[in-house]
């Protein structure tokens, strides 16, 4: 987990982010996989923290919501070194 702008000063998982991303962006979980070339079930498991995105498809996922290049760098970031 990792703090962000999106959590307000609280802990927050990769697959509630992407949730709370698409909902605002007015997506459903079938078009966010249509723009990077998953289905839905598969946006769903990272949603539900059942999988983890990888660093490029996570990548193409803060793409595809349009998440700022600062919010996607202190992700990118902070996952490759707390691991």
């Amino acid at each position: 987990m990792l703090l962000n702008p999106y959590s307000n000063g609280k802990n927050i998982e990769y697959g509630s982010l992407i949730r709370q991303i698409r909902k605002s962006r007015g997506l459903s979980q079938t078009e966010l996989g249509e723009l990077v070339g998953l289905n839905a079930n598969r946006i769903q498991m990272y949603e539900n923290n059942a999988r983890s995105p990888k660093l490029d498809m996570l990548n193409k996922l803060f793409d595809a919501l349009n998440v700022d290049v600062q919010l996607k760098c202190e992700f990118i970031v902070k996952d490759k070194y707390q691991k």
